[in-house]
This record gives structure tokens, sequence and C-alpha cells, in this order.
């Protein structure tokens, strides 16, 4: 039987397909009442459970691939409807995925009154209840978002490719907690976490416009562990629905492993004990329930700390390249995200002359500076912002340490940071069109879970990048060698035949596929 891990589970279900035939039936639907010409329709769908089954229908069970929401019963959740489907190369199994949709309307403002919105959203629940009749969506007015816009003018953007959003158009406010620890209690100090959190204070402030009244700053004796998960829950419960919420955290984390297998990553406050880690220090489950609790449509951790453990659902995204609409479709969907400065056995990596860590020395340039928008678009998204650290930081740090990001849940949203216009021009008449690949390489367990992920290798072409793979890991079977396995040159010939062919891809293209059974790979063309 093929092995999979949950985001092999997760890409077999995946809802693009889903959305957009669901789109076309309320287009459809909604036509003879509302004109085509007077509104635009876009779908979330959030995954919320997976459950499988034998052949008998018999639910069989997987570790930690089971339950995303730990709910009894898919089919009694509300507002959810279920979709079938069986995986490739795995016989005798039915996956059911629950989803959960959000529907955005952006009605014409020139019709719009709140009587044909509420007209609206009653057919548009009852075209669901005739779709999907095993669910009851009669009272599930939350799941859609009706909004009043210009749509010749929207209309007119999309189709020159040109659709400009602004912070207001996406957020109503933005939030911050930023916390900085150097004299801890029980463990070493450390040099520049204080000026790392002022510095991201002040760049969020000053040159992404966070309402001074919205940032909290907790240093030192102010960064125990009752202010800091207070202040976080205060922030998280006061954000709206459509707003965005970013945590940065600057100091010690640790790694515990758990009786029963794997291992959980702790915030250590100021008055933590490396000791009694579970009693002193935060661990990331209590992050992403306070997150959880949230309405607020975006959060994003950042976290200047190396652990592991991070309760971690998926590493990235939707990809800008194959997905039409991605700015729009992005700010649409909710996000919890996070990236950390490295994993459990590294450390972070501070210097004198910089005045600040590796990570946030990065972060400082890659948002102030607009270096991390890769494909010079004017917005720095999550996943854009990790790919850079990714990068940077390795190579500041001497290969001493690797950014992880990450996906709290399985929301495909992305945290945004909007950049200067006149950066973008200079940007891109600096680029001249060149491009460089990226391999990034995984490693799973004997389950096919808990990825090890190795740093990544950046190159002018395939061949150097495939050279500077490290050699246990990818090597070309010499022809001389009579141990060697015809299977092995043909599998060899196969994965050099599948990388190259990125030699005539255009940037934002991507491909994955995997090596020896264990290893995981994917190379971005940037």
């Amino acid at each position: 039987m093929a092995k999979y891990g949950i985001n092999e589970w997760e890409s077999i279900g995946d809802s693009e397909d889903l959305n957009e035939l669901l789109t076309d039936i309320l287009k459809d639907r909604m036509s003879p009442y509302l004109h085509p010409d007077n509104f635009l329709i876009t779908i979330e769908m959030e995954r919320t459970d997976i459950t499988i089954y034998d052949s008998n229908y018999v639910e069989v069970t997987y570790p930690n691939i089971m339950k995303f929401n730990e709910k009894a019963d898919i089919n009694n959740q509300p507002c959810h409807f279920i979709v079938n489907m069986i995986p490739p190369n795995v016989k005798n199994l039915v996956i059911n995925y629950s989803y959960k949709p959000t529907i955005s309307l952006l009605v014409n403002q020139s019709i719009t009154n709140k009587r044909l919105e509420t007209n609206i959203s009653e057919l548009i629940l009852e075209i669901m209840n005739q779709q999907y009749p095993s669910s009851d969506f009669l009272m599930c007015n939350d799941i859609i978002n009706i909004k009043s816009v210009n749509i010749n003018e929207l209309k007119s953007q999309k189709e020159n490719n040109q659709v400009f959003l602004n912070r207001e158009d996406i957020y109503n406010n933005s939030w911050a907690v930023i916390i900085g620890i150097d004299n801890y209690e029980n463990l070493s100090n450390l040099d520049y976490a204080v000026a790392d959190a002022e510095a991201v204070k002040n760049m969020l402030i000053n040159k992404f416009d966070y309402p001074e009244n919205n940032v909290k700053l907790l240093l030192n004796e102010e960064a125990n562990k009752a202010n800091i998960v207070n202040v976080i829950s205060d922030v998280s419960l006061k954000a709206g629905e459509n707003d965005r919420i970013l945590v940065f955290y600057a100091g010690h984390g640790e790694t515990m492993p758990l009786p029963e297998g794997g291992e959980m990553g702790y915030l250590v406050p100021i008055d933590g004990n490396q000791d009694n880690l579970f009693a002193s220090a935060i661990p990331m489950d209590d992050l992403k329930r306070l997150s959880n609790m949230s309405k607020a449509k975006h959060m994003l951790f950042l976290v200047d700390a190396c652990y592991g453990g991070l309760a971690a659902v998926g590493s990235r995204g939707l990809e800008p390249a194959k997905t039409p609409n991605y700015i729009e479709k992005i700010t649409n969907i909710k996000s919890r995200q996070i990236i950390t400065a490295g994993g459990k056995d590294e450390k972070v990596f501070e210097k004198s002359e910089w005045g600040h860590s590796a990570y946030t020395k990065n972060l400082l340039s890659a948002l102030e500076d607009g270096y991390a928008d890769s494909n010079g678009d004017g917005y720095i998204t999550a996943d854009e912002l990790g790919d850079y650290l990714s990068e940077k930081v390795s190579i500041d740090s001497e290969n001493q340490q690797t950014p992880q990001s990450r996906r709290l849940t399985s929301h495909e949203g992305e945290y945004i940071f909007f950049i200067d216009n006149q950066f973008i021009i200079e940007n891109k008449s600096n680029k001249n069109n060149e491009k460089s690949f990226k391999l990034i390489i995984m490693k799973y367990d004997s389950n096919f879970m808990n990825p090890q992920e190795f740093p990544p290798i950046v190159s002018n072409n395939i061949s150097t990048m495939i050279n500077s793979a490290p050699n246990f890991i990818i090597e070309e079977p010499n022809i001389m060698d009579e141990n060697i396995l015809p299977k092995e040159f043909e599998e060899w010939n196969n994965l050099m035949e599948i990388l190259y062919q990125l030699e005539n891809a255009s940037i934002g293209d991507s491909i994955t596929t995997y090596w020896a059974n264990d290893y995981y790979f994917r190379v971005f063309v940037q």
C-alpha cells in the first residue's frame, strides 16, 4: 500500500476544483434573479475533517491523519457538506472530506440595498440546500458575505490583470503583540531580543501604518507568562473578522518530547524554567487555541526562537502562478501562519555588528526594503516572507539555523504586507528577467510523518542545483559499479527528466516529486 502523510491526504482532497464547480453552479442558478453583469462571486472551502473508510465502509484509523477538529460525526455538522474521494494508488479505501464553504459576493453598488442582500442570502442558502440535500444550510447566514462595490471598475481591472488592492480593501484594522526578552531569570541572557522587538514595533507603526494604540509591547519584566497570554488573548478577542494580528516574539524557545511520541514547542517567558516547561512556559498548542478563538481574518506569528513541535498542519498555501486572481483569493480566505527562526536543534544567531539576530535583521530588510516581494507585485505574503527568511538567514547564520514556515490550520489565505509603489518600479527594473532554481528537500519518518527539512539549495541552473545536494541524499549511480541495479538507473533518469523540465519553466512555476521513498523534493523557479 502506498504511504501517505497528512499533506498527501490533504492534496487528494484539494478544494480548488470544488470551488470552481460550486461557483459555476451558484452563478448559473442566480442569473435569472441577478444579472451576471451586476455581481462577482468567490468561494472559500475550509476543510474541517477527514474520515477514511475501507470497502465495507468501516472507519480506518491512520495516526495523526483522522481528525482535524475532533468532532465525532462529520455527517451532523451544521453548514458543512461531505465529498467522497478515492485516493490514487490505494485500493479499497474511500475518504470523506468535510467542507464548510464561505461565499463572498460583490454586488454592484448601484442596485444594492438591505432587502436585496437578504433575498440574495436566502437564495444562495436554498441553492446550497438543493445541491447538498443531506446538509441543512437554511440557517447558515454566517457563511455568506455580501459587499457593495463599483462592479464595472472592478471588472475592468480584472480584465486587464490590474487589481490594485490597498490595505483598506483587505483589512479594517491591524493589531500586533511584540515581545522581547534579554534578561532571563533562569536561563542564559540574550543580547538583542529587546532591540529586535523595538525595531519591529517601530517598523509596523511607521512603515505599515499599524495604529500605535493597537501595538502592545512587552519587554523583559513585562514579558512574564501571565502577561503574554493575557495580552495575546485580549488582542485576539478585540480583533474583528476583517482584521489582521501579528505576534512577534524574540527570546528563548524550547522543545520537550511528549511521553507518547512527538514533541511540543514552548516559548519561554522571563520567569520560565527549563526544568519545568509545562508549568512555566507557553506551549504552541496554547497559541494555536488563542488564534482559533479569534475572529481575525489573518494571524501571523513571527518567532525569533529555534524550537520544534509547531502543532502545524502544512507548510504552503495556494501557488501564485497557478491560482487565477491570486491576491483577491488569498486576501478573502482566513489564515493562521507561523515563521520560526529555526528547528529544535538549532541556535539563534546574533552579531554585534548587526545589533540584531540573523532572523530579525533579515525580517526588517524583507519588509522595510521590500526585498521579500519576489514577484514585484507590491504585496509581500507570509509565504514570500518565509521563503526569503529561509534563504537569507541560512546564509547569514552560516547554515546554523534555517527558518521554518508552517500553517496552524488548513486555511489557505495569506497574511499581507503592502509595500511602496516606488520600490516596485525600481525592483522590476533591476530583475533583468534572470531566473534561479530553489530546491527544498524534506525527509519523512517510516510512517511518512514528522518531516525534517534540509537547508534550501539555490542555483542559476539545474545541474549545479542537483550537484549541490548532499551526496547521501542524491548521487548519480556509477555505471561501472556492478552492484548497481538497472532499476536504480531507471529511477535516476526519471528524476532527472522531471527536474530538467524546469529549465524552460517560467518564474513562479514549481514541481514536486519523491526520491528513494523517503525524500520529498520541491523545486521553485524564482
